[in-house]
């Protein structure tokens, strides 16, 4: 399964609020540590990359073997 581009583009907003707010808000809330915050953010910086590596998120116009309107 893949998702065009403008749901891809909506998924990274989205995931780029839900991560601002989380930043701020519950992690202090729940007392997470520096190191700790660092690695939720990488792990899930790389939950991203690795959805864009298997071809789920695409940032092309049209995806291989769609037909173009």
């Amino acid at each position: 399964m893949k998702v065009n581009r403008t749901a891809t583009i909506l998924f990274l907003i989205l995931y780029g609020l839900i991560t601002f707010v989380g930043r701020l808000y519950i992690e202090p809330f729940l007392g997470v540590s520096p190191l700790g915050s660092l690695a939720i953010g990488l792990l899930s910086i790389g939950f991203v990359i690795m959805l864009f590596r298997t071809g789920f998120l695409t940032l092309q116009k049209h995806t291989p073997g769609q037909k173009s309107a």
